[in-house]
């Protein structure tokens, strides 16, 4: 965790500063990269970067792509999550801007673990190979908050709540060659499709492209 944190930090150090920030209109109207933070702390830890388009000075498109690389849930975990986000900005304020907006979430990992099998029913069990694969689409509506931080720096907080779709499928290595898994886990009592609320939360890093 803490190697992840060195890694955002050398990239601020990286980023080539100004001693003084001019917040006038030409700010607002440049194209940003984005890295967020808070990925490498949620329940599927990511790393997240994204690419912001101006359209208008009170518009903007963000599209974010993440790879998934470990979980608090299992050892052995991979995926990609890819966030759409249309920003409208309401109110222009002298050390930043909040925006509304919806956004779409494409989420898909796959975790590969333990099943217990039972086997000539039930006459013994044994232990096998299998991958629980989840695929997750989300429409969430977000209100965030942007501070100028310098000449091409930006924070951004935003949080919002949606509803989400949830397909969650198991493949074992040995299929047939066993009666059934034996349902003693979360993960099984989640096989299936569902359909649930949603929520997220983000902070993140917006840094201008002078181009």
């Amino acid at each position: 965790m803490i190697k992840n944190y060195v890694l955002v930090l050398l990239f601020i150090a990286c980023l080539p500063w100004k001693t003084t920030a001019q917040h006038d209109s030409t700010f607002v109207h440049k194209d940003k990269i984005t890295m967020s933070i808070l990925t490498h702390l949620s329940a599927f830890q990511s790393a997240n970067f994204g690419f912001e388009k101006q359209l208008k000075p009170m518009r903007a498109i963000e599209t974010e792509l993440a790879y998934i690389y470990a979980s608090y849930f299992a050892d052995n975990v991979s995926g990609v999550i890819w966030r759409n986000t249309y920003k409208h900005f309401t109110k222009r304020l002298s050390n930043g801007r909040f925006f509304i907006g919806p956004q779409m979430v494409l989420h898909y990992h796959r975790i590969k673990q333990e099943a217990i099998f039972s086997h000539l029913g039930g006459a013994y069990f044994e232990i096998d190979a299998m991958q629980r694969r989840k695929f997750r689409a989300s429409l969430i509506g977000l209100l965030g908050r942007e501070w100028f931080v310098g000449d091409n720096l930006l924070i951004e907080f935003n949080f919002g709540v949606g509803a989400k779709y949830d397909n969650v499928t198991f493949v074992y290595d040995n299929e047939g060659e066993f009666d059934s898994p034996i349902r003693n886990s979360n993960f099984f009592r989640n096989e299936g499709k569902r359909y649930l609320p949603d929520a997220n939360i983000a902070l993140k890093l917006k840094y201008n492209l002078s181009i």
